[in-house]
């Protein structure tokens, strides 16, 4: 039903259909008028007309409430209705319009309870309108945990690092290679598939509260917590749901346990970062390209036999070209207990011995990869067009530091 809103002279609201008059309100408040209205025909529309024939004039011949323009006079503009309101009598309209106040965005905001106002009035939903405040409810909140961030272990640079120059790399210390490559590669899977399992576990958790939560609320609590559908409807949706994320996370812990047994990962390198991962499939590549050179090989040794640092150069017009360098990926790592520094200084070091030797005064060349160009700058590199260079000069530099050490 669609009905008229008219204000008389003394005050009082009238609501017509047609022509015909349906209901007569004594306040002078529309709001508590239309209020009063609508508990009688709930179903009905309302539009209200803002001249009045009958509204009284003050002694000028202004319309009373008007207001409107710059000098005050005339029928339209002015603050009317629910803009004419101070905060305390929107909250009032809007608690006699059903609405739980405090549940608002804001609700000492004249915006938010006017806008809460119409939209109830109109049948809208508030939380769609962005009116109420964000669902909190403690049991679905995660309590984080409390962890200590653990400091990473830095590996102590070794003394007792022995280069060596040769042709083939040690069968046994290339295996060991391979097997902490692989080592990492296998970490990096794991982390995803353990990534997959603690976030369905996490959904799992979460939509299991929710449940509960459901079960244990009323109706009316379930409809002041945002929910639209009935408690029956919501708790099938919410087990099917529920189910249907307790058979992922079942499957998700399958795959997880027989990557476990059939790719063990130590300790030691689970739980890399993405860089280290990044890092370690750069080295990799670089080491196949040294294991395949038919070049002379720089070997860096400790003093248990661990291949720390392997490196491939070849000989030009008037330098030591450094085709290949690479650490030990558990040095990349830093966590295994054959990790140490230096090993990658010992092999340019070593290099430069070889260049001066050979009759070049130490120059070296190199292509490096864009990640390592700051390790060879700190070494004394420099850029040029075609790659990377230690001088003479920058040669003896670096042997003097590493002598002093």
């Amino acid at each position: 039903m669609l009905a008229t809103l008219h204000q008389s002279a003394t005050g009082s609201h009238h609501f017509r259909c047609d022509g015909k008059l349906l209901w007569i309100n004594r306040s002078s408040d529309p709001e508590i008028a239309i209020a009063d209205f609508l508990s009688k025909h709930p179903s009905s529309v309302i539009v209200r007309e803002d001249y009045n024939p009958n509204q009284p004039r003050d002694a000028r011949g202004r319309w009373k409430g008007g207001g409107g323009g710059r000098r005050g006079g005339g029928r339209r503009g002015g603050k009317r209705g629910l803009a004419a309101k101070k905060v305390s009598e929107l909250q009032d309209i809007a608690r006699k319009e059903g609405i739980d106040v405090n549940t608002l965005s804001h609700k000492s905001r004249k915006s938010v309870l006017t806008a809460a106002i119409k939209a109830k009035r109109r049948g809208q939903d508030l939380r769609e309108k962005g009116l109420l405040k964000p669902t909190k409810v403690s049991s679905l909140r995660r309590k984080p945990k409390k962890t200590t961030p653990k400091k990473p272990k830095r590996s102590k640079e070794n003394p007792e690092l022995t280069p060596s120059v040769t042709w083939n790399l040690d069968k046994r210390q290339l295996k060991e290679w391979n097997k902490a490559y692989q080592h990492i590669t296998n970490s990096d899977e794991l982390n995803l598939y353990q990534r997959m399992v603690d976030t369905g576990s996490t959904r799992y958790k979460n939509t299991k509260k929710e449940l509960d939560l459901i079960k244990k609320s009323s109706p009316e609590e379930l409809r002041q917590l945002g929910y639209k559908k009935g408690k029956k409807e919501l708790i099938e949706e919410r087990s099917q749901l529920a189910n249907s994320l307790k058979k992922r996370l079942d499957e998700d812990k399958k795959v997880l346990a027989d990557f476990n047994k059939n790719n063990p990962v130590p300790k030691e390198y689970r739980n890399l970062p993405d860089d280290k991962v990044e890092r370690a499939r750069s080295a990799r590549w670089i080491f196949d390209e040294i294991k395949a050179a038919n070049d002379s090989k720089i070997a860096i040794t400790d003093a248990k036999g661990n291949l720390q640092a392997a490196a491939s150069f070849s000989k030009s017009k008037d330098n030591i070209h450094i085709d290949y360098l690479a650490s030990a990926p558990w040095n990349i790592a830093g966590s295994d207990s054959r990790s140490t520094r230096g090993a990658g200084t010992k092999a340019i070091v070593e290099a430069v011995k070889i260049s001066k030797e050979a009759g070049y005064k130490g120059k070296l060349t190199l292509n490096p990869l864009q990640d390592a160009v700051p390790f060879y700058e700190k070494l004394g590199f420099t850029e040029g067009w075609s790659g990377m260079t230690l001088s003479p000069s920058a040669a003896e530099t670096l042997l003097k530091k590493v002598e002093n050490k």
